[in-house]
């Protein structure tokens, strides 16, 4: 889908317009351009002659206008300074606002979730972690997640290689079926939780950080205590949760996705 924006700046949107369709549309003459976008004739071709003399567009011997590798370089520019943790803090800090809690986002580093960064609760309460620590995948919320979306034969390995796992409460789950029946509920639900599974008195959601092709890159997770959870309960924070998830999951995807198409250029 081509960009819908409109700004104070209508021919800088006709020139992303242009380029949102021929990264998608791949080489297309003059009149596809204009009259598929419904653009006026002579502006798209001043347009379109000036995007080539600044390199961001090349003209084929064919008259078919592409993407030139000016946007290669500048895509490759931005990858470089690309930082998740950038983008996913101020989306943490609006999560955090909303339900109290504290809130994490973990990467899986190997074999372990881990903690990449970490928002505090606004309340007394501290939830003991602290950044680059590495979680059980069986008995945190993170860690299901991660087992729910990573490729199936990927998570049975995984669970063998960690076998046999540690009991930190009554409600932790050491049982191999036990666990492959938790994250099928966490795939089909979309979130994960630690239910004082890892440590006695605390509550931990989970969901998916997900890019453009639906593969997770991420995972964002919410902590507290039973007596924060009794204020706010699981039913009513699941909601929030996903809400923020899926804008930074759009967020990273959008990024994600014309990486991709540079990267094919």
């Amino acid at each position: 889908m081509t960009s819908q924006i409109k700004t104070s700046t209508p021919a800088l949107d006709k020139v992303v317009l242009i380029i949102d369709y021929l990264a998608i549309n791949g080489p297309s003459s003059f009149s596809t351009i204009y009259q598929n976008l419904d653009l006026p004739k002579s502006s798209t071709s001043t347009l379109l002659n000036n995007l080539v003399i600044h390199g961001i567009l090349r003209q084929n011997s064919d008259d078919k206008y592409t993407l030139a590798l000016r946007l290669y370089e500048w895509g490759i520019k931005a990858v470089s300074n690309f930082d998740i943790k950038e983008i996913a803090l101020p989306i943490l800090e609006k999560l955090r606002d909303e339900t109290g809690l504290t809130c994490h986002l973990g990467i899986m580093d190997g074999n372990f979730p881990t903690y990449l960064l970490k928002v505090e609760s606004p309340s007394a309460v501290i939830i003991k972690s602290w950044l680059g620590k590495r979680l059980p995948i069986n008995s945190t919320a993170l860690g299901k997640v991660f087992l729910a979306y990573m490729d199936v034969k990927k998570a049975h390995q995984l669970i063998q290689q960690q076998l046999p796992f540690k009991q930190f409460t009554a409600n932790t789950i050491c049982d191999t079926d036990t666990l492959l029946k938790s994250i099928q509920v966490v795939k089909k639900q979309g979130w994960a939780c630690d239910n004082e599974e890892d440590a006695d008195g605390v509550i931990c959601l989970a969901a998916p950080v997900l890019n453009y092709n639906h593969e997770i890159i991420a995972a964002v997770s919410i902590s507290g205590i039973t007596t924060q959870y009794q204020i706010k309960p699981i039913e009513e924070q699941v909601p929030i949760l996903k809400k923020y998830v899926q804008l930074l999951s759009q967020e990273i995807g959008a990024f994600d996705k014309q990486t991709d198409i540079l990267q094919k250029m």
